[in-house]
């Protein structure tokens, strides 16, 4: 059983409180309880929780004639993935276009194209998309990467939702959508 430190520190509350009918991100706490979750948790030494690439979690908490109450990641900033993104995209980059960065190190990047990997919902295998998406981008000797670099959208579908990640190019069109 996989699950986030957040949910199963919610089930594990919930179960501690005698309250087996509450739903924890699709997972009842009495399916936890038969699961020996309880148990499962005391035997932990640890835990890492590596932040990723994407926007962090929510967890949804659903009680018997109660609204869904929405509790964030235990993660105290929400928008780091952001910096994330942008330290896995540049160092991509570098290593594959060097010529893209000026003698400053000033990387010569569309607003567009930043704003598309930087702000996407989300990336299908995390940081590996990213990088498969910059190593399938068509940058040849150009001395700037622009939306015409970008794979097409068959490409992208793979990493990310070719929709969503398109639209932060306004009028841009992307072969093959």
């Amino acid at each position: 059983m996989f699950t986030s430190y957040m949910s199963m520190k919610l089930l594990n509350d919930h179960a501690e409180q005698g309250k087996k009918d509450v739903e924890i991100n699709n997972f009842r706490v009495e399916d936890w309880m038969k699961a020996k979750g309880p148990d499962f948790k005391s035997r932990l030494f640890g835990i890492l929780d590596i932040l990723g690439v994407n926007r962090p979690a929510e967890v949804v908490v659903r009680e018997p004639g109660q609204d869904a109450k929405i509790h964030q990641s235990l993660r105290t900033d929400p928008y780091g993935y952001h910096i994330r993104r942008a330290i896995i995209l540049r160092d991509e980059l570098r290593k594959l276009y060097p010529h893209l960065f000026d003698e400053d190190d000033v990387l010569s990047i569309s607003t567009k194209v930043r704003e598309a990997f930087l702000e996407t919902e989300q990336f299908v295998h995390g940081a590996r998309s990213i990088r498969q998406i910059v190593q399938m981008s068509s940058v040849g000797a150009r001395r700037s990467f622009d939306a015409s670099c970008v794979p097409t959208a068959s490409q992208l579908r793979l990493h990310v939702a070719p929709k969503e990640f398109e639209r932060w190019f306004g009028d841009f069109w992307i072969p093959g959508t």
